[in-house]
């Protein structure tokens, strides 16, 4: 049997297809569809997701050369282009993205372990040197650390052996310094190493210096720069396991084998009590199977090799953390084994290369695209200003586009449900597929009110005779504060005649507010009431032609004026006032003040006397007015 350095065998026999393993039937409408192909055929190669979405393929073996090429798959058109060539080919290498969206690869082997590292730039398609590891190494560990920097630690070199060795790059300086060794060497580690949540570095299985599988694992501690043990798995992994760190924080570490057999057998590393315990076992033994996180939470492992059966595998299985159970994930149209996954920012993931296990097991330029279930994505609208309504309550839907990418129908449940109070609500939104699989997503909406109260009606005209009060304050409606009574800086009582105008405001609690006016109209109708008219002297005595002083005396009443004022207006007599015998003399009266008068004392000798009327009219502050006559007589004689 022919063997690769890193021990993989290169002949084979029988085919197997998911189909045929016995897998549970709770598949979640995952396919398989045909990628483009890559340009060169390759396996033991790097595939990294790079920061615009496209997948960069690095180096690996066609099985008679070493690989210097790089290819970059776009899934957004299928389509594969150059990404130019690194400076020394490589194979067993590894790979990192930086922060700064650069990838680094280390490492490998090309006729020995190789010291130098490149950096290849997405930005410029370009590769460039780094700086070389202190010590060359391929089939090593490599993860980025949450500080940037990169931890490479393990392999096999030419010239050391198995390595326990660590060392960590820093992309500021694009310098290399060396870490504490791990407790025991460890190769054939390239997907055994999982940065956890809080940081560290897992660094599970892998083959020790007597060629041994290990069923141990260490973990790397970036804050204090040290090593301490974790585990043991339940069995060994050995080499050619893969290592997922699940959405609860979580490590899957499936598959592996030793130099002889393949296993099929599960652990989960439990990051807060530092152990290992079973999962449920693959439906197959998968040595150099692949493994990717898919956005339900689900771990896609694919294809693999049957050591001990001398078999490759174009089955695939989902992991379900939540059920502890593997699912069939469909089978790719080409088994095979040392291939690349990757997973593709728009939830698919792709298989990408190895070898085939059939006739001449070719290696292959082919890749895969496996699409699973992907969750629903919820989508909310975010800071809802809403007016409040007539119930000082506001309704709302705060979806803003929630979308199935799989195209799978979605119920929406929106807590707390429509409609909301004044004030600040936090709502969430849930969206759900038909498969059970949901998202949720979170926005405050905030209902103010911004209506003014309503006043009532027009408000009646309060009047009144020489005054008029306002008794009752007018209300108006809130849509929140229910009854607003009005307020006012005007006088609600008048005690003038006249028109008056109170302008009522209307405020809520929000500050919305509205005006409106009502009418005072004070009215004065009424004449003053003469109750006695008197004139001193009454009697002209004796009738000697002359002029005499006649005062009036008059009381009045009013309803609103307490004093009207009186006034004499016209003056008569009973006789001519000329041509009446002898001595007659003229005018016969002078109004000399308002209420004084000269009266002539004089009379026709044939008559019965004179009877001078005065006439006296009363107003008011209004102008109503009331007459009165009062007489004065002149008699014929006295006696």
């Amino acid at each position: 049997m022919t063997k690769l350095p890193l021990g993989l065998p290169l002949l084979g026999a029988f085919l197997f297809s998911g189909s045929l393993l016995g897998f549970s039937s709770e598949a979640l409408a995952d396919n398989w569809l045909p990628a483009a192909s890559m340009t060169t055929p390759r396996f033991y190669h790097t595939a990294t997701t790079i920061q615009n979405g496209k997948v960069l393929i690095a180096g690996g073996t066609n099985r008679s050369s070493a690989l210097s090429s790089a290819e970059l798959y776009d899934p957004l058109t299928d389509t594969w282009s150059s990404a130019g060539h690194m400076a020394a080919a490589r194979y067993g290498h590894n790979a990192s993205l930086l922060a700064d969206g650069k990838v680094l690869v280390t490492g490998g082997w090309a006729g020995g372990t190789i010291s130098g590292a490149e950096l290849f730039d997405p930005a410029t398609n370009t590769w460039s040197p780094a700086a070389p590891l202190i010590t060359g190494r391929h089939g090593h560990g490599q993860v980025l650390l949450p500080n940037g920097r990169v931890l490479v630690a393990g392999g096999y070199s030419t010239y050391f052996g198995m390595l326990a060795r660590a060392e960590l790059y820093d992309p500021s300086s694009n310098t290399w310094t060396s870490a504490p060794s791990m407790s025991e060497a460890r190769h054939a580690i390239w997907l055994n190493a999982v940065v956890l949540p809080s940081g560290s570095a897992l660094v599970a299985g892998g083959i020790d210096a007597s060629s041994k599988s290990l069923a141990t694992a260490e973990v790397y501690d970036p804050y204090t720069n040290s090593w301490h043990s974790a585990g043991p798995m339940s069995e060994p992994h050995g080499s050619g396991l893969t290592a997922t760190l699940l959405q609860d924080g979580r490590v899957l570490v499936a598959g592996g084998g030793t130099t002889s057999y393949s296993v099929a057998s599960a652990d989960l590393y439990d990051p807060t009590t530092n152990t290992f315990s079973p999962a449920a076992p693959m439906s197959v033994p998968r040595f150099e199977a692949t493994a990717a996180l898919m956005p339900n939470g689900m771990v896609l492992v694919a294809g693999g090799y049957d050591l001990r059966l001398n078999i490759c595998f174009g089955s695939a299985e989902l992991y379900d953390p939540l059920a502890n159970a593997w699912n069939s994930a469909g089978s790719m149209a080409t088994p095979r084994y040392a291939s690349k996954a990757a997973a593709l920012l728009d939830g698919r993931a792709i298989q990408v290369g190895g070898i085939h296990c059939a006739g001449s097991w070719p290696v292959l330029a082919s890749a895969e695209l496996f699409e699973s279930n992907r969750p629903p994505q919820a989508v909310c609208r975010q800071d809802l200003m809403l007016r409040a309504g007539e119930t000082c309550t506001a309704s709302a839907d705060i979806d803003s586009g929630s979308f199935d990418p799989d195209g799978d129908a979605i119920t929406r449940d929106q807590s707390p449900a429509s409609p909301y109070p004044l004030g600040e609500t936090p709502v969430t939104l849930t969206v759900q597929d038909v498969y059970g699989l949901s998202d949720s997503c979170a926005t405050t909406v905030h209902v103010d009110d911004f209506s003014s109260p309503i006043p009532d009606p027009e408000l009646p005209t309060v009047s009144g005779q020489c005054s008029a009060e306002i008794n009752s304050v007018p209300t108006a409606t809130d849509n929140c504060d229910g009854v607003v009574a009005g307020a006012t800086s005007d006088p609600l009582s008048y005690n003038e005649p006249g028109s008056y105008t109170v302008t009522w405001v209307y405020v809520d609690v929000s500050g919305n507010g509205d005006s409106q006016t009502q009418s005072v109209v004070v009215a004065d109708t009424i004449a003053p009431t003469i109750d006695a008219l008197a004139a001193s002297p009454a009697q002209l005595w004796p009738p000697n032609h002359a002029m005499v002083p006649v005062s009036v005396f008059s009381t009045a009443t009013d309803n609103c004026t307490s004093d009207p004022a009186c006034q004499i207006v016209t003056v008569s007599s009973s006789e001519p006032e000329s041509g009446q015998g002898n001595g007659d003399r003229a005018p016969d009266w002078i109004i000399t003040g308002s209420m004084s008068v000269d009266l002539r004392a004089e009379r026709v000798g044939s008559g019965a006397g004179r009877v001078y009327t005065i006439s006296v009219m009363c107003s008011d502050e209004a102008g109503n007015s009331s007459s009165g006559e009062v007489a004065v007589l002149v008699p014929h004689d006295q006696g």
